[in-house]
């Protein structure tokens, strides 16, 4: 009641006793005149106002402009809206309405001219023309001012040519000192080379009498060997052999077969002595190089168990085996023989008659485990520390007089460096002794490249 309101489509709203009625109002919207722009002025950073009628020109550190605008109009001038446009700066006119008049403002504005142009429409009119203030320009930097930049020139020209000049100067001084110094260096490089020479020469010799050094030591090894290690068991093979000879017409069959056994043991152990002399000497020499193959580990092992079957029996020796026929390595067949091979030898060597001798062999992650244990005599502890090194080769005769290099454990420590492999060793005196061997070993049922 006692209300009324127009509405955006210019209707009039009157509210009465009876109720609400409306009222379409016959004026049109382009009747009613658009707002006057008023362009009021600009105050900028440090606080100084201006007025935009004018062309100002201002300081570049005294870039941050707000502007002062206004509508005039007598129909709803609170609704009044605008659209406004820096020229220079921005790209399209943005509209604000009337409570926004004091957010017209622009921060840090690049050197540059620049033109403020309003436009303002009420309810029912449309846009003014565009109000446009006169010219503002914002100064250039002193650096970018034509002025400077000309006296900067200037300043660099003349430094070039004073500089050049003393460059012409103590360019041919200059010349003189690095020729001196050139052949100073030259000298000195010289004398370095010359003594660099020397002194290859002299490791040369140092190498050379090492390698002659250790040859001679390899030799007297072996010929220390030859004439005392090797000499006993052919002198027994010798000794049978003869007494077959002389005697074979009234030697007996049980006598005959004792004989030739004992010339076999005899040739089986010289056999062994000399397989472990070669490789002792390739390895000394440097003439092992280890290959990379897949290897099946169980018919190896089967293999030089039955190499060993004569001396087992002969020594009355439990020998049992217990390797998974899955397991596969990747190392080198020959080192791989070579290293069970002596440490088998050296179980059957060092265990009494009756005793027992177990392989067996166990995978765990990447690696397998080798490990070959006797019921023997076992390995005095003052000795353990020696036995993997070739300077204090120490030879014991086995418990039915064997004899042997010595070399035999300092080869296998040695040949399993060579593949990436380790000795571990527990032994007791007088309960026997465990060798363990560990290797790396690849998982999965991929079949060798061959078995053994």
């Amino acid at each position: 009641r006692s209300a009324a309101l127009i509405d955006s489509r210019n209707i009039l709203w009157i509210g009465t006793n009876s109720g609400l009625s409306s009222y379409r109002l016959q004026n049109s919207p382009h009747d009613v005149p658009p707002p006057k722009v008023w362009l009021a002025s600009l105050e900028t950073s440090s606080g100084e106002k201006l007025g935009l009628d004018k062309e100002n020109i201002i300081a570049h550190n005294n870039n941050t402009l707000s502007f002062s605008i206004r509508g005039i109009s007598f129909i709803s001038e609170n609704l009044i809206k605008y659209k406004v446009k820096l020229e220079g700066f921005d790209q399209d006119f943005y509209e604000i309405t009337q409570s926004q008049l004091q957010n017209i403002r622009y921060l840090n504005l690049p050197s540059g001219s620049y033109r403020l142009v309003v436009m303002a429409k009420n309810r029912f009119s449309e846009w003014s023309r565009p109000a446009y203030s006169k010219v503002i320009l914002i100064e250039k930097p002193l650096f970018l001012q034509t002025w400077f930049i000309l006296l900067i020139l200037t300043v660099v020209v003349t430094a070039v040519l004073f500089g050049n000049k003393y460059f012409l100067t103590t360019r041919e001084h200059t010349r003189l000192e690095e020729m001196v110094e050139q052949r100073t260096k030259d000298l000195a490089k010289s004398q370095k080379e010359l003594k660099a020479t020397l002194d290859g020469l002299e490791e040369q010799v140092r190498q050379r009498t090492e390698e002659l050094e250790n040859s001679n030591r390899t030799k007297d090894k072996i010929f220390s060997i030859i004439s005392h290690d090797l000499r006993s068991p052919f002198m027994s093979i010798l000794g049978y052999s003869e007494l077959l000879h002389e005697d074979i017409s009234s030697i007996d069959p049980a006598t005959v077969e004792k004989y030739t056994g004992r010339i076999i043991e005899a040739s089986q152990n010289t056999l062994t002595m000399i397989d472990g002399l070669l490789d002792w000497s390739k390895l000394q020499m440097g003439g092992i190089v280890p290959t990379n193959e897949k290897i099946r580990l169980q018919p190896v092992i089967l293999e030089i168990e039955d190499l060993f079957r004569p001396q087992v029996a002969a020594k009355n020796l439990s020998l049992i085996t217990e390797v998974d026929p899955q397991i596969n390595i990747t190392s080198d067949p020959a080192i791989l023989r070579t290293v069970i091979r002596n440490l088998l030898s050296n179980a059957i060597k060092f265990t009494n008659s009756g005793g027992l001798i177990k392989i067996s062999a166990i995978q765990y992650d990447e690696m397998v485990n080798i490990q070959i244990s006797d019921t023997g005599i076992g390995i005095p502890e003052d000795i353990i520390p020696t036995l993997f090194t070739f300077d204090t080769v120490q030879s014991r005769k086995g418990t039915a007089n064997e004899k042997g290099t010595g070399l035999g454990l300092s080869l296998v420590h040695d040949l399993l460096e060579k593949v990436g492999g380790q000795i571990t060793l527990q032994s007791t005196v007088g309960t026997g002794t465990v060798f363990s061997v560990t290797l790396p070993v690849e998982r999965g049922d991929v079949f060798p490249d061959r078995e053994g």
